[in-house]
């Protein structure tokens, strides 16, 4: 019946000619052969466990998505109560307690490379903002415009770095995408050599930073060990603002003692 119904429709190739008097003709059924490669599939035990891993790891991934959105509104409503602060960073963190940048290699804005906590090495205190969200765009410019206009910033031996984290999967299909907009929003040549996507191992960077709120933005004041000697979050208060002023004046004071190979 279907070989029947094959040969009886018969369509007319649009760019060929009726000079001979004869319609040249070809089959309707054009996708026969892909429903035979399909079924073939489908009766392939390997390629049905194939298509299951996939759809199970969809699944996952749906569920993360899911988890991430729930948390989401839990974060929102912690940063209208709180501002997003679990506490106020008042004081230096003692340098027996201080414990090492978490390691992250990445690529900035203007195309060089830099490693963290590495690129600490260069200078005696380096103040690393971090952000995941563009709630978080004033709260790093708070920290970051009070730094550059202290005694400490204006020093030659401080650096200012931001990293901005793209913690979910699925952000990596528009990297290009969020690294355009991030060169618009950061257009300073000087800025964009210290700003850079990081895309890579950011779970590990989060816990190892303590960031668990995605929509609140954090700071870190390295000394020269890339070691963390200071750190908040959220939106900061003026208290805040002149500890990590202070302190970064403190490592200045101190001869700074490279450990790390420049790379």
């Amino acid at each position: 019946m279907l070989g029947r119904l094959v040969h009886a429709r018969r369509l007319v190739h649009p760019w060929q000619g009726h000079g001979n008097g004869r319609q040249q003709v070809a089959p309707f059924f054009f996708g026969w052969s892909k429903v035979k490669e399909a079924w073939k599939k489908l009766n392939d035990k390997d390629q049905v466990k194939e298509m299951g891993a996939k759809l199970a790891e969809e699944r996952k991934g749906l569920k993360e998505e899911l988890k991430d959105s729930l948390r989401w509104g839990k974060d929102v409503r912690d940063l209208r109560k709180t501002g997003g602060k679990r506490f106020e960073a008042l004081q230096m963190i003692d340098l027996k307690q201080a414990a090492g940048f978490p390691l992250v290699k990445t690529t900035c804005l203007d195309g060089a490379d830099m490693n963290l906590p590495y690129a600490c090495s260069e200078n005696r205190a380096t103040l690393v903002v971090v952000g995941m969200r563009g709630a978080a765009d004033e709260m790093l410019a708070a920290y970051r415009q009070a730094f550059e206009h202290s005694k400490a910033g204006r020093s030659p031996q401080t650096r200012i770095i931001e990293l901005w984290l793209m913690e979910r999967e699925s952000y990596k299909w528009f990297k290009s995408s969020f690294e355009k907009g991030l060169r618009k929003k950061v257009p300073s040549p000087a800025r964009q050599a210290n700003t850079a996507l990081v895309t890579e191992d950011v779970a590990a960077i989060m816990q190892g930073l303590g960031v668990d709120n995605p929509i609140v933005g954090y700071a870190f004041v390295c000394d020269g060990m890339g070691r963390i000697r200071w750190q908040a979050h959220g939106e900061p208060t003026d208290a805040e603002l002149a500890t990590m002023c202070s302190g970064a004046e403190q490592l200045l004071a101190k001869p700074n003692i490279k450990v790390f190979k420049k790379r």
